[in-house]
């Protein structure tokens, strides 16, 4: 009986979605995950070389691959291992996506706006521009040429600049 006097007891109960070949299913989505991962990585490893060190991100990128890999597999574990607590295993991996995301978002970004603000970058503004030849109208395919010119930062607009 509770406290107040009436004869109702309370239990949790918790509805949990599941099929008789679930292993069949988490295999294919982890298999698909781990085909992804491995072509980031070999996008990663052929782009090393890039000459231009502002678009060269191979590296921010092996760390981004690496540090999913480790929160997917502690966040794999955690779920498997939490199925009796529901809430608590809920709370653990959507922290991981979180911080598995804002961390790899830093990765990308922290770098490429700390070059912007440590240094009077020259700013390239692109114009294209359609030419379609007399010969070619009917086509749907156009020359485009594009007109780059240089901006130094201090000739700016104020809301671009900042």
């Amino acid at each position: 009986p509770s406290s107040s006097g009436s004869n109702i007891i309370i239990q949790p109960r918790a509805l949990i979605c599941s099929c008789d070949h679930i292993s069949i299913w988490l295999a294919v989505i982890y298999g698909y995950k781990f085909l992804l991962l491995t072509f980031g990585t070999f996008l990663a490893w052929e782009t090393r070389s890039v000459s231009i060190s502002e678009l060269n991100d191979s590296r921010h990128i092996g760390l981004a691959i690496y540090n999913a890999v480790i929160f997917a597999i502690i966040g794999v574990l955690v779920g498997q291992l939490s199925k009796t607590d529901i809430d608590g295993g809920y709370i653990i991996i959507s922290a991981f996506i979180l911080v598995c995301t804002v961390s790899s978002m830093c990765l990308f970004f922290i770098p490429k706006i700390q070059l912007i603000k440590s240094a009077n970058l020259t700013v390239f503004s692109f114009r294209a521009t359609t030419q379609v030849s007399s010969q070619r109208r009917n086509s749907s395919v156009a020359n485009i040429k594009i007109h780059m010119s240089e901006m130094p930062m201090s000739e700016m607009p104020p809301n671009i600049r900042h």
